[in-house]
């Protein structure tokens, strides 16, 4: 082999390392996204698909607040980060404005939430 050939060869392999690593923390991701929404509906006592909806039936923004906030809490991302990720997972979009700012009053500051 050449020197031009390892050097093609390792950045290939680069490559391939890359984006099997990236594609793990999208899986990683979506699983936490998509278990903490059966946990929460499952509590809740409501369909999982009705956190993801547009109403604004009291016992579905009850929960929605409790998917945001926990998954924020577990994570640490933003709620506009979570958004994205919900609209890829389910292929719905809706305002994480709302509900970030119902959060961050009921958390006492625009930071993390506190834990309960």
């Amino acid at each position: 082999m050449t020197e031009e050939e390892v050097r093609q060869e390792l950045e290939d392999n680069e490559r391939m390392m890359i984006k099997c690593v990236c594609d793990t923390i999208c899986n990683y991701r979506i699983k936490i996204n998509v278990y903490l929404a059966d946990f929460v509906a499952t509590i809740c006592n409501i369909e999982k698909e009705r956190i993801f909806s547009n109403t604004n039936d009291h016992d579905v923004a009850q929960a929605r607040a409790l998917f945001w906030y926990a998954y924020r809490y577990m994570t640490g991302e933003t709620y506009k980060q979570i958004g994205k990720i919900s609209k890829d997972v389910y292929g719905k979009s809706f305002s994480s404005i709302g509900v970030a700012t119902s959060l961050d009053r009921k958390s006492g500051s625009a930071g993390m939430p506190r834990p309960i």
